[in-house]
């Protein structure tokens, strides 16, 4: 019989063939064996074993780190065994010579897992190891052996740091903290070695042989990682002081390298434009994240001078730029996001600038004397607009050949990777700073360019951006409505073939200076046109892109106009199943045209009940968990669903026939919980017979199954509706099924056995069984009393038990609303001839005083704004100026709850009343029970209750 290994190498062999069948059942053997004891060494054992098929050898370091992920925590199910892990680790940094790139990759991508999981407890002397190998490397004769194994080395630890910096908890980043200064010099040691001997090259024109680059490149990566999260203030540290520094001379030599050889073809130019990248990541990083040091640090205001400098140089030449050189491009973007990170640090840390901290008051002195100053300020504003958010030729020729996708392209957020987007937020950043500087010259701007009939339209178009952009902040300096009268209508008048470019403009600035008080009675007279263009436009263009920009436009009009929309509420809707069904695999369209949805039945209010047949079936197959498009679609469905509901007059039979759609979402406890509740809700308070004769058992059932599981908001929100339930159905067709499906057996055990869930979760359960007892105090009592013999509980009283509880959580009751509802259920208990509950007596009349003191009612009860803050919160009952259907339906609810319509002195009087009836009038009812309360408490009874 084969052994593992040759079993194990027999089965990778199949599953890196290109049959399907045979890959099938080796991945399947695979999985069976990856738990199994030595899996692992055995594996390794194949991966660095060099006369066995790279493609295997790849295949097994690709399951061996998967594995990593799955089993090496200890913690894990079938974890790899201790004593095999140690095994693997004293082998693992073995592959420091192997040729194929691919495969060593693996390999340290492998090492650097285990190390984030086992450094340093499991595996101390693993950087140390990988020290001493690089060291190894340098004095030892550097043959191509060697250079590799150096370079295999860096990498490995290069994706080491890079796993312990991901490591965010306290004792991590100080570990880290602890090795960064000897790796630091370690590593910046080969790093300068290199760098140095290739710059030696480099100056009698030799950069052919790409070596020296490659081994810096791999050291300058490691060296990023660790002075950006290895040390809490680089600005206090020689080390990083001095790298600060080199680094940036280092820029300017690579830069003037890559002028000089920018026509060579050579591979050492490719990473000379590496290494002038990853310094710009390097201060981009430290600054972002050590702003103060940053700036402290020796060296930082000529890095950004130099920064500056390359913006000037290539931005004033910024024609054609991109086709010259994208790396070129990526350089700018690089200084421009310095320098935004320079201007967000002194204007919005507003702390930063107010801090007494000497050092942070320093470097704030800096910024503002050094580098921000005032004609820095202006220089850079004009730069911006003159050179780097104009428009390009290769824009135009774009625009020309492909209008639709480069406005897609145009429009897009990926303002990091673009230069002319990111100048754009330079440029917004810097106007919020310094308005009271630049808001007067950028009006002067627009007022030169409004005078000039040869102004360049390029320029004018960016003077227009720069206007839009910082329209906000120029609000109070330029008159927009002047300026939109006497020059934008009038440029947008004209039909030049040229002029398009501002036409354009013109547009996107009217819509970045949005209205606050928008007006839709103003609007309206535009309403129709706009409308019928939108939908014409949509059924136009090719790109989902711009598909999903005009649907946004119409949901926004929709949004707007609110009722003024009905007029046009189908030919709105007519244009969306055609899009429904072209949308296939766009995830984000369906989403949106559930949106346009939701604000079209929120316009409509109870006319929307026209839209249900094309609705209703749109969210059956969105909220179906087992549909393709589930996960995409639920939040805007469940939002479109709650709307209808919310707004409809009636329950239709296809609104209701989603009611068993409701309940099954329940079982699914995903982040949208709270909303389907809110649905099941709705549902409830519409048309609460029709949902307890046909789904009141699903419904108890689901919920007696979730209480406890949930978290104490879900919880919570399930004991509201319990309640809109209690308060809505006939109690006697829900008696019987809150019985059977043990949903109050599930409230009596949660008080009974002193249950984990919060305090407040235990009140609400509570107030759920009060408001049983008033509903009907029989049932409780007969109830518990079946419980008793049921959960064979012989040796207790059960309801001496629940009363005991029950009056000892009563303190922890806070809201009036609940406190009252309480006070309520001990005054009905009473009627009753159980001595039981009637020895409990005096702990009743404690609390009925507590609450009376607590409250002062009106003749008839409490008045409604009493508890209106929190039914506002909880149940959507708000203003009358936003009434929708289902806001008077609460609102009725909220009247008719007896909490607010019972006079408690009255309620308790009449309840002590019945009570001395039935049990042989108030002399046998004083003998037997109200001489054994405390007298004190009797006169304050008698005080409160004789007080109105």
């Amino acid at each position: 019989m084969a052994s593992p290994r040759d079993q194990l190498l027999i089965t990778l062999s199949e599953a890196a063939s290109q049959q399907p069948e045979q890959i099938k059942v080796a991945e399947e053997r695979l999985k069976q064996w990856e738990i199994a004891p030595e899996f692992y060494s055995t594996l390794l054992d194949i991966i660095f074993d060099r006369s066995i098929d790279v493609n295997i050898r790849f295949l097994g370091a690709i399951f061996f780190k998967n594995g990593v992920d799955r089993y090496w925590r200890k913690t894990s199910k079938n974890a790899v065994n201790p004593d095999e892990k140690a095994k693997i680790r004293d082998r693992l940094l073995s592959f420091m010579d192997e040729a194929h790139n691919q495969l060593a990759t693996q390999c340290a991508v492998i090492v650097s897992k285990i190390a984030r999981l086992d450094y340093p407890n499991e595996w101390p002397e693993l950087l140390q190891n990988l020290l001493s190998i690089i060291h190894s490397t340098i004095i030892t004769i550097s043959d191509s052996r060697t250079i590799l194994i150096q370079k295999r080395a860096l990498v490995t630890l290069h994706l080491v740091v890079k796993a312990l910096c991901s490591k965010t908890m306290g004792p991590d980043r100080k570990m880290l903290q602890e090795i960064a200064p000897e790796l630091l010099r370690n590593v910046a040691g080969i790093y300068v070695e290199h760098t140095n001997h290739f710059f030696t090259l480099a100056s009698s024109n030799d950069i052919s042989v790409a070596t020296d680059l490659e081994t810096s490149l791999s050291a300058l990566k490691c060296i990023r990682r660790l002075t950006v999260y290895g040390f809490k203030d680089i600005s206090k540290v020689d080390e990083t002081k001095t790298f600060f520094i080199l680094v940036l001379e280092h820029l300017q030599k690579f830069h003037a390298l890559r002028n000089a050889f920018q026509d060579s073809a050579s591979s050492s130019l490719e990473l000379i434009d590496a290494h002038i990248t990853l310094i710009g990541k390097f201060y981009i990083e430290l600054l972002k994240t050590h702003p103060i040091s940053f700036i402290m640090t020796p060296g930082s205001v000529d890095v950004i001078q130099y920064y500056w400098k390359l913006l000037v140089t290539y931005g004033k030449s910024n024609e054609d730029l991109s086709y010259k050189s994208p790396v070129i491009e990526k350089y700018l973007i690089q200084a421009l996001l310095l320098l935004k990170s320079i201007i967000r640090k002194s204007s919005y840390n507003h702390g930063l600038r107010e801090s007494k901290d000497l050092q942070i008051s320093e470097a704030m002195r800096i910024v503002d004397e050094q580098i921000l100053t005032p004609n820095f300020v202006e220089s850079c504003a004009e730069l911006l607009i003159s050179n780097l958010i104009i428009l390009r030729k290769d824009d135009l020729i774009m625009w020309e050949e492909d209008p639709e996708g480069w406005i897609n392209y145009d429009e897009s957020d990926h303002w990091e990777h673009q230069l002319r987007p990111c100048a754009e937020k330079v440029f917004m950043d810097l106007l919020s700073q310094y308005r009271d500087l630049l808001s007067p010259k950028i009006v002067k701007l627009i007022e030169n360019v409004a005078k000039s009939q040869t102004c360049n339209l390029i320029l004018k178009d960016a003077v227009y951006c720069a206007v839009g952009l910082g329209a906000h902040e120029l609000y109070d300096e330029l008159d927009f409505d002047s300026w939109l009268v006497n020059n934008l209508l009038v440029e947008a008048a004209n039909n030049d073939p040229n002029f398009k470019i501002i036409r354009r403009r013109i547009a996107w600035v009217i819509v970045r200076v949005d209205e606050w008080d928008f007006d839709s009675e103003r609007f309206l007279p535009y309403l129709d046109r706009a409308i019928t263009l939108l939908t014409r436009l949509i059924g136009e263009v090719e790109q989902f892109e711009s598909r999903m920009r005009i649907l946004n436009c119409l949901s926004l009009i929709v949004e707007r106009m609110e009722e003024l929309i009905a007029p046009f509420a189908d030919k709105i809707t007519n244009l969306l199943p055609p899009l429904w069904q072209a949308a296939h695999d766009e995830h984000l369209f369906k989403p949106a045209i559930l949106s346009i949805l939701t604000k079209l039945v929120q316009a409509l209010g109870g006319e929307s009940i026209n839209l249900h047949e094309f609705i209703i079936p749109i969210i059956q197959y969105s909220v179906d968990p087992n549909g393709d498009e589930y996960v995409y679609l639920l939040e805007e469905a469940l939002d479109l669903w709650l709307a209808i509901l919310e707004n409809s007059v009636e329950c239709t039979p296809l609104m209701f026939s989603l009611v068993p759609a409701v309940i099954g979402l329940m079982e699914y406890g995903t982040e949208n919980f709270k909303k389907i509740l809110r649905i099941l809700e709705s549902y409830i308070v519409l048309v609460p017979e029709m949902i307890t004769q046909s789904y009141c058992h699903p419904i108890m059932d689901a919920f007696s199954r979730l209480l406890g599981d949930l978290n104490s908001e879900a919880c919570r929100a399930i004991i509201q509706v319990i309640d809109i339930i209690l308060q809505t159905c006939p109690f006697q067709a829900l008696s019987e099924t809150i019985i059977n499906t043990g949903l109050l057996w599930k409230f009596l055990n949660s008080i009974l056995s002193g249950s984990e869930e919060y305090p407040y979760v235990i009140v609400s359960y509570i107030s759920i069984l009060a408001r049983i007892v008033i509903i009907d105090p029989q049932f409780f009592i007969q109830f518990v009393t079946i419980a008793n013999q049921q959960y064979n509980l012989p040796q207790i009283n059960l309801i001496d038990k629940i009363l005991e509880m029950w009056l000892d959580k009563f303190d922890n009751i806070g809201h009036p609303k609940q406190r009252k509802l309480n006070a309520m259920a001990f005054a009905t208990i009473i009627t009753t001839t159980n001595p039981t509950i009637l020895g409990y007596l005096q702990q009743f009349i404690g609390i009925w005083c507590d609450v009376l003191s607590e409250i002062r009612e009106s003749g008839g009860g409490d008045t409604l704004v009493y508890w209106q803050e929190e039914y506002s919160i909880e149940s959507g009952v708000g203003g009358e100026h936003d009434e929708t259907p289902e806001t008077k339906r609460k609102r009725a609810l909220l009247q008719r709850d007896p909490i607010h319509t019972t006079n408690l002195i009255q309620y308790i009087r009449t309840k002590i009343a019945e009570c001395e009836a039935i049990n042989g009038g108030s002399q046998l009812f004083n003998q037997n029970y109200i001489r054994t309360v405390d007298s004190t408490l009797l006169d304050q009874l008698s005080e409160l209750m004789n007080s109105n």
